[in-house]
């Protein structure tokens, strides 16, 4: 019999090539696409409890940080375009004196890199929840259709 788990089980995710930003400080950013249960187990992986002081009772509680982690570990995985001028106009930033000279120059990827644009770019991670959410429903609906035939 034919088992559709063991076959998305065995193939790579897809990266997808996404542009992020407006006008000048457009870059391309590529999201390694996840799967609906993917995010869920993430999301899971990604709650603690916490003691509520009023009611004296444990909640669960969702941590950015290892939310923010999961998706610099997992879902991006490269730009291009990015520079160092880039980056302080979507960090409101002003550059000093001795960046001056290297607004043009390229921000290389590395997983320190995208934790920083994570924490300090206006808009970066919830546009990169939104890019890896719409592909994981995509990949979910398509896995409902093929499994009704």
């Amino acid at each position: 019999m034919f088992n559709l788990d063991e076959v998305l089980g065995e193939a790579e995710n897809r990266v997808v090539r996404e542009t992020f930003g407006e006008g000048e400080t457009t870059f391309t950013v590529d999201l390694q696409c996840v799967s609906r249960q993917d995010l869920e187990v993430m999301r899971l992986k990604s709650v603690t409890k916490v003691l509520d002081k009023q009611t004296r009772q444990y909640r669960d509680e969702v941590s950015t940080e290892k939310m923010r982690e999961y998706v610099r570990d997992h879902c991006i995985v490269n730009w291009k375009g990015l520079t160092i001028g880039k980056v302080l106009a979507i960090c409101n930033k002003a550059p000093t004196k001795p960046l001056l000279d290297r607004l043009k120059e390229d921000v290389p990827f590395s997983k320190e890199s995208a934790w920083s644009l994570l924490q300090n770019a206006n808009g970066f991670e919830e546009w990169v929840w939104e890019k890896i959410s719409v592909v994981a429903d995509e990949l979910a609906q398509i896995e409902a259709d093929s499994k009704n035939g």
